[in-house]
């Protein structure tokens, strides 16, 4: 027999899909769809904290900010919640949540790196200030973003307080400074802090060794370079693609194509694979040397064992055959890239740009340069300096209404 339920059913009855699909909130129950990321962000940056306490009482606020990180949302928005929920809410979140909210600043490639940087440090100051003991993780995010922002004093001086407060550095906290060195080009003090790991029972990993091998490579120490790679074998760490791109970048530095080559030939025989990044340091290196077509042959080698050019790939080519003048190849080269569906970028078309004025050509250069502002690509301060020393100072005024009116009181 068939039961019809009663019209006031419904009622009584909440679908298990609304459960499944929204998390709960402790005190209101389940969460509806009005809470948007896009909003909650638009919202931060224009400074809407009332509106933005109404979504509060649906979700709670580390909840939010737990979902404005991992949502990627600009870092100075996360930063801005993160401060205005402690002073306004009167909150301490927990050394996680802050120490999550540290790794994102150091990490964030949004804004600048100083503005980054200082973020982190500010949230830093803040865990303290609540009481919180940085942990490991949250003293090795912020020596990292010290050291990648080239402020190595600062690093060093966290480092020794690591040790004032009685946090052993672990093997990240090694590879951070390390690094910070090797960008300082301070090899004698990165050497010897490599030298210490062993010491204080840690594992060099492949990080470590490449970073020391990329900064030898870059110095022109290539014997050294190649002697560290024996070493990691020593160690039982295994070199891997990027170890072999760092040597066979500083063998291209050094003009060595041939040398490179046979690197990259040997790559099987490790049981690598070349990648993207090998070929765009070898066609470099062959442009560099005067020989792009040579440069364009490995294009067709990197399609042939199923890798991918990318626009640094074809923006490199481009650049070989301009510095040649070869201004025709350059131009199939970007039909090449085009046709792939990949359109121009600002440095392609600063790569063009240049290649024709260096060429006198400054009407297909200034054509060039409407092209470029037509498809709504924004120049940058190459396209400016080229457009200034190019043009302007060799009399020729380029024929864009509106868009370059500021160059002439650029530096």
């Amino acid at each position: 027999m068939l039961i019809i339920p009663p019209p006031w059913y419904k009622l009584y009855i909440f679908p298990i899909s609304r459960l499944l699909c929204y998390p709960i909130c402790p005190f209101t129950g389940p969460i509806f769809q009005s809470l948007s990321i896009p909003v909650i962000s638009e919202l931060l940056s224009k400074w809407h904290w009332s509106d933005l306490k109404t979504h509060l009482r649906t979700v709670k606020p580390a909840v939010l900010l737990d979902q404005l990180l991992n949502a990627g949302v600009d870092s100075d928005l996360v930063f801005r919640f993160f401060r205005w929920s402690q002073k306004e809410l009167r909150l301490s979140y927990d050394l996680e949540t802050t120490g999550k909210v540290l790794h994102f600043l150091t990490n964030s490639k949004r804004y600048s790196k100083d503005e980054n940087v200082l973020a982190a440090k500010k949230a830093f100051e803040e865990m303290q200030r609540h009481g919180l003991k940085p942990n490991l993780v949250s003293y090795n995010s912020l020596i990292n973003g010290l050291c990648n922002n080239g402020k190595l004093d600062e690093a060093i001086a966290l480092w020794d307080k690591m040790a004032s407060v009685g946090l052993k550095p672990n093997i990240v906290t090694y590879n951070a400074l390390i690094n910070g060195f090797c960008k300082n080009k301070m090899m004698k003090e990165a050497t010897k802090l490599f030298d210490d790991i062993t010491n204080q029972g840690l594992v060099p990993t492949a990080i470590t060794f490449n970073t020391l091998i990329d900064a030898y490579c870059k110095e022109g120490m290539m014997d050294e370079g190649f002697a560290l790679r024996s070493s990691m074998l020593d160690e039982g760490v295994l070199p891997n693609i990027s170890t072999y791109n760092c040597l066979i970048a500083g063998l291209c530095r050094k003009q060595n194509i041939k040398a490179a080559k046979e690197l990259l030939n040997d790559l099987d025989s490790k049981g690598l694979k070349a990648d993207t990044v090998t070929y765009n340091i070898l066609i470099d290196g062959q442009c560099k040397n005067g020989e792009s077509r040579k440069a364009e042959s490995l294009l067709n080698e990197m399609r042939n064992v199923g890798l991918k050019p990318n626009h640094v790939t074809y923006n490199t080519l481009m650049d070989g055959y301009c510095s040649e003048g070869n201004l025709k190849a350059a131009l199939n080269v970007r039909r090449q890239m085009e046709k792939e569906g990949k359109p121009g970028n600002v440095f392609t078309y600063n790569v063009l740009i240049k290649g024709f004025c260096k060429r006198s050509k400054l009407e297909d250069a200034n054509r060039l340069l409407n092209e470029m502002l037509e498809k709504g690509l924004i120049p940058n301060r190459t396209t400016y300096d080229m457009v200034r020393l190019e043009m302007l100072d060799k009399g020729f005024i380029p024929d864009i209404d509106g868009h370059l009116y500021n160059i002439s009181g650029m530096s």
